[in-house]
């Protein structure tokens, strides 16, 4: 547990080195780049294997739904866009991270570790597709217990600095926070964050129309649920390298 609990630190501090590299130069995009690896053969190996169970049970082996369910461009193309969604969704939010958000991941790696390594103990998967439906269940299951955590923090948490009376204004101070030596970073970042400045706005702009309590909390736990796709990209990332390097030091007797 050590071994796993020492790699999912240093793949966090890779996290958190992209959270203040970022505004540097073109050359921290190698970071995202590196997480969309890891989660592309994550969501590759998952995928499938996956497939080969539907398509086996399913479909006959000389039909052409068989053969399309296997074929390894599909499961590619998918896993691409999947990978690159994930890696998306977990820059985004870790260019934003404040000291809550650390704190929360860095205590997430915890639970993950945990329940990586209670999960292998149980006897209950087909060994021959054990470990993707593991690391799978255990991202499904960490992204919701810390999606909860996150939207009862959020509630009682104050709006960030830059909401003003003005949109224009709330989305213009906004975008000043995110700059980037880099250009590229520094558009895709700018446009980000003027979209999640604006949300922010319409959000606050609302609960103050709305005089229901109920369907304010609605609302925002609605508008707070977006930080799951980060989480469960966030809990594939630690799974995946866990699971990679672990494997790696067993092989070579490392201790």
């Amino acid at each position: 547990m050590r071994k796993q609990l020492a790699v999912a630190i240093v793949s966090y501090m890779f996290i958190l080195l992209w959270s203040k590299s970022y505004k540097i130069s073109c050359f921290s995009l190698i970071i995202p780049f590196s997480i969309g690896i890891i989660l592309f053969i994550n969501t590759y190996v998952l995928l499938k294997e996956r497939k080969i169970c539907i398509s086996s049970c399913y479909f006959k082996k000389d039909t052409f739904l068989y053969k399309l369910f296997n074929r390894k461009l599909l499961i590619t193309i998918i896993s691409i866009f999947s990978s690159a969604f994930l890696t998306l969704s977990l820059s985004i939010a870790a260019i934003r991270f404040d000291i809550i958000d650390i704190i929360i991941y860095g205590l997430d790696i915890l639970l993950l570790v945990y329940l990586y390594n209670r999960f292998k103990k149980m006897n209950i998967f087909n060994e021959n597709i054990k470990y993707p439906v593991l690391k799978n269940m255990i991202s499904w299951l960490n992204s919701t217990i810390v999606a909860i955590l996150y939207i009862f923090i959020s509630l009682f948490q104050t709006p960030p600095s830059y909401i003003s009376n003005d949109l224009l204004t709330t989305i213009q101070q906004s975008s000043i926070e995110v700059a980037s030596n880099c250009p590229y970073i520094d558009y895709f970042s700018q446009i980000v964050a003027k979209i999640v400045a604006a949300k922010w706005w319409i959000m606050l702009y609302l609960t103050q129309k709305i005089n229901n309590l109920y369907l304010n909390q609605l609302l925002w736990i609605i508008f707070l649920i977006g930080n799951y796709i980060a989480i469960f990209a966030f809990g594939r990332f630690i799974t995946e390298t866990v699971y990679i390097f672990t494997k790696k030091f067993d092989k070579e007797g490392i201790q």
